[in-house]
């Protein structure tokens, strides 16, 4: 018999989503990110890019999703 690959997560990632479940979304890795912390109404944020689907997403301090932008 043979294996077929596993599937790639179809979901998108949410609001209060931790970094883990973002790289294990359907987005996965980040093409780029902003390794400065900036300093944000949420506190230190890291915000990861993705060109490929015209959206950016930033982290607050507890590596939870805060802000989803196009």
């Amino acid at each position: 018999t043979v294996e077929s690959a596993p599937r790639a997560p179809s979901y998108k990632p949410r609001i209060g989503m931790t970094m883990s479940e973002v790289e294990n979304s359907g987005w996965g890795a980040p093409d780029e990110y902003n390794r400065t912390k900036l300093t944000t109404r949420y506190g230190k944020t890291e915000c990861w890019f993705y060109p490929r689907y015209n959206r950016s997403l930033c982290f607050n301090d507890f590596d939870r999703v805060v802000t989803i932008s196009e």
